[in-house]
């Protein structure tokens, strides 16, 4: 095996990789909610959330932790956040417009 392949399946990557599918998942998450499929949704959600937990325990446990795992993973986190209200919009307008008060 190449070392560049050697160094890309190395377990020193293992962290940023579940940060990585996390930020992966966000347009799938839109893609679920645009297409109403609120139970794959909420599964696909609930696999992005246990990248968040595995990746931080990974990284503690393996003392992996680095400035750039820490900025990947906070920007993966704004992502998934930032769909979930577009997410809302999209599997349930009528419970945004009536907290919107429209």
């Amino acid at each position: 095996m190449s070392s560049a392949l050697q160094e890309t399946f190395s377990p020193r990557n293992l962290p940023n990789a579940f940060t990585a599918t996390r930020f992966a998942l966000v347009p799938v998450l839109l893609l679920l909610a645009a297409t109403g499929n609120p139970s794959a949704f909420v599964a696909v959600l609930a696999a992005a959330f246990a990248t968040d937990a595995i990746d931080g325990y990974l990284a503690r446990r393996l003392q992996l932790e680095s400035p750039l795992g820490a900025k990947l993973d906070s920007r993966a986190d704004m992502a998934l956040w930032l769909s979930l209200p577009i997410a809302t919009w999209l599997l349930r307008p009528e419970f945004v417009r009536a907290e919107a008060g429209s």
